[in-house]
């Protein structure tokens, strides 16, 4: 596809790739669901954002990937929003005005 006077490549993750993707991510949704503690939740969160991270930096050649993501992103939050998952995170804690004042200077 033509870019200027350049020409750059359509690519997009393979199907192998986007079936091993989901299968990894659905399964780390259910070690989060059935979790015995609010550390053991709290390490599953950041192993699921984590693993999120990096998929996105080692598929970040391919120019497509943003839309390849959102397919499976459709399929990956309908696990999360399963009415057992609603009731076993919940959001705690208070956002400080100095919190807010740091996040915002960082835009």
């Amino acid at each position: 596809m033509p870019k200027g006077e350049k020409w750059v490549v359509k690519s997009h993750m393979c199907d192998k790739a986007v079936r091993r993707t989901k299968k990894n991510l659905k399964q780390i949704i259910n070690g989060i669901r059935y979790v015995s503690g609010v550390n053991d939740q709290a390490r599953k969160i950041a192993l699921y954002n984590s693993t999120v991270i990096g998929l996105h930096q080692y598929f970040r050649t391919a120019t497509m990937i943003s839309e390849d993501m959102g397919n499976i992103a459709y399929e990956v939050n309908a696990c999360m929003k399963d009415h057992r998952m609603k009731r076993r995170i919940k959001k705690t804690g208070v956002i400080t005005p100095d919190f807010l004042r740091k996040n915002a200077m960082k835009k």
